[in-house]
């Protein structure tokens, strides 16, 4: 992009603290008023006011780094007796040079360590009480300020976008609240960039004007919106009506919009037909200079033409993060996770199963690399963490892949599409997804929610097996056991598919884990040559299989889904029915390889690897004969 000039300035909105939801009207989407808890990053009071309008009117001069703007904030007060206002602004760059209300001059001060631009109202409010405030500022984007925000704020050739709202104009509440409600409002942008150039905002175009040095675009939302932001440059133009929308793309060069509009086309489709329409009217794709992509209401700002899965993810927020608006922060795998797993929705229905196998597979190694110490939750969020894309975004369109698995199809579907048409006039949290979830399915999901979202890691499963004649059918034994690392849970329950290789077709079979270790058995029509772990990816795991003596519990009050192991840490006892005579036991590995000679009484075991072993008496490797004495035990750290 060397050479061209380009302004894209994006505002992410979240919701406010400080507020009770009131009653829901009937068919909306009720939601716990308990919340995440985190610290606010600013102290700031804004759960006191409702924003009703911003109208904002900003003037660029791109060769001097520099923007003038007015901006008229309307907006009634929540609380008895409000006197002041609060807003976020980067003074740093933006100088405030006023603050009135009607013909009234207010009193207004600045704290640079919380960024908090307070107005000292005319009047004290009621609850209730409208007022209107008028902002006049102007600053300097420069290259420090640019490079401090990690390049995400420019007024320069090398322009990308900005999530930080306060830069170019007086923010109503901060990005980084975790505990807040949404507060949407009504926007209206006028732009005035100079002569050559095109800006577009959120909203309609509802007008457009010029002089000899400078051009004007006026943008205003149809609906109320969680942001305002605009995009502008020396674009060129191209629109097409696509899927009942009027669709434009704005970049330095279009020979690629025919592209474009072909691929935004069929991902409207597929995504009104899974999810319900969208509330917008029109949609914009701008260049945005950037190797990443941001989506608000109506405008995506992204490299462009682009990767498939970067376009089908952007384009999915207009569902996931605007159509269904977010309440709290620290949950924003409501609005990522879910664009994300969209990515390989929409390649596996325009491209196949092979392709979103590609896309989930990409996503589960960049997790399965993040370091055990520095793994985090899904929820809350780890905003301060380098791998909260990974975790956020890839680990978190896996948890929607294995929810569909859980679910099955139809019903997964069904409930993403419920709660999308109930979450779209209230802002949605993790508890009301997973209760639409719950209605839909008729199944209880806390289990799944708690080891996915709120705890770190995936299943690490070490399965053995055997197999013996029973009459006409054959008896398979499947032993599973997991070793899931430090901080993650102890045992995972996501239902596990094994595939047994038999002359005719493939027999799939469920393991529902409940413990750990576990033994099931089951009866099929052929003797298996082999078997493999989850065949078509349903589970974010790690895996590997062996051959082995797994025995068949037996005996009074002996349930045979519950395998008798024994976790051993350290040092590892005899007897458990062993001998006591001269004789040794052995310990072997699970590939039935002797590791260790053992005596009776204790062994140190604490030089071998952590992981599944077994005892036998007479040191043959571990098969299932009859006979035969053979113990699991389980080695920890």
């Amino acid at each position: 992009m060397s050479g061209v000039a380009l302004l894209t300035l994006l505002f992410l909105a979240g919701a406010e603290p400080g507020w009770q939801q009131p009653d829901a009207p009937a068919g909306f989407l009720r939601e716990p008023v308990d919340c995440p808890k985190a610290a606010p990053a600013f102290p700031l009071d804004t759960g006191r006011i409702d924003h009703e309008e911003f109208d904002i009117n900003v003037r660029l001069f791109p060769s001097r780094y520099y923007l003038e703007g007015v901006t008229r904030i309307a907006f009634s007060s929540r609380v008895a007796g409000l006197d002041r206002a609060q807003f976020v602004l980067y003074n740093d760059t933006l100088v405030v040079c006023s603050v009135t209300s009607g013909a009234e001059t207010l009193d207004f001060a600045y704290d640079p360590g919380s960024l908090t631009l307070t107005i000292q109202l005319a009047e004290t409010l009621d609850q209730g009480q409208q007022d209107t405030v008028t902002v006049v500022y102007h600053g300097y984007i420069t290259p420090a300020l640019a490079n401090s925000l990690n390049n995400y704020c420019r007024l320069d050739v090398t322009m990308g976008f900005s999530i930080l709202p306060y830069v170019w104009y007086p923010s109503p509440y901060d990005y980084y609240y975790g505990t807040r409600r949404d507060d949407r409002f009504m926007s209206r942008t006028t732009l005035t960039v100079p002569s050559g150039w095109r800006a577009v905002g959120i909203g309609g175009l509802a007008d457009s004007s010029g002089t000899d040095s400078t051009r004007t675009y006026v943008w205003q939302t149809e609906w109320p919106a969680k942001n305002a932001c605009f995009s502008a440059g020396p674009f060129l133009l191209a629109a097409r009506r696509l899927n009942g929308l009027m669709v434009r793309y704005y970049d330095f060069d279009t020979t690629a919009a025919g592209a474009v509009f072909q691929a935004a086309g069929s991902m409207l489709r597929y995504y009104d037909r899974m999810f319900g329409p969208c509330l917008i009217e029109k949609l914009a794709y701008a260049e945005n200079g950037q190797q990443y992509g941001a989506a608000a209401a109506s405008l995506i700002m992204m490299p462009l033409p682009y990767q498939l899965s970067g376009m089908a993810h952007e384009t999915a927020h207009q569902w996931w993060g605007h159509a269904v608006q977010l309440r709290h922060t620290l949950e924003v795998w409501l609005n990522e996770g879910f664009a994300s797993y969209c990515e390989a929705l929409y390649q596996e229905d325009t491209l196949g199963v092979y392709v979103r196998w590609a896309e989930l597979d990409t996503m589960a190694r960049r997790y399965r690399n993040v370091p055990r110490a520095q793994d985090r939750p899904i929820v809350p969020a780890p905003t301060g963490s380098n791998y909260h894309f990974t975790i956020v975004y890839n680990k978190g369109a896996w948890v929607l892949h294995m929810l569909r698995w859980v679910l099955g199809d139809s019903t997964f579907f069904q409930a993403l599409g419920e709660y999308s048409q109930q979450g779209r006039d209230s802002s949605v949290t993790v508890a009301g997804f997973a209760t639409v979830a719950e209605q839909v399915s008729g199944t209880e999901l806390d289990w799944f929610f708690d080891e996915w979202l709120y705890h770190i890691g995936y299943p690490k499963y070490h399965l053995d097996w055997s197999a013996t004649p029973a009459g006409d059918s054959v008896r398979v034994v499947l032993g599973v056991s997991q070793v899931n690392g430090s901080g993650a849970p102890y045992l995972f329950r996501t239902p596990l598919p094994v595939k047994l290789n038999i002359p005719g077709p493939d027999t799939t079979l469920v393991v529902r884990p409940a413990a750990n270790p576990q033994v099931d058995t089951f009866t099929v029509a052929g003797y298996p040559t082999g078997l493999a772990i989850d065949p078509d990816d349903w589970v974010l795991d790690s895996s590997y299989v062996t051959h082995a003596g797994v025995v068949e519990p037996s005996g009074p009050g002996v349930r045979p889904s519950v395998f008798e192991a024994t976790v051993v840490r350290g040092t590892l006892p005899l007897p458990w029915g062993a001998s006591t005579s001269s004789s040794p036991s052995w310990l072997l590995d699970a590939t039935g390889r002797k590791v260790m000679e053992l005596r009776y009484g204790d062994n140190d075991v604490r030089g071998l690897v952590p992981g599944v072993y077994f005892v036998t008496e007479d040191g043959s490797r571990v098969q299932r004969v009859e006979g035969s004495r053979v113990q699991k035990v389980v080695l920890t750290r």
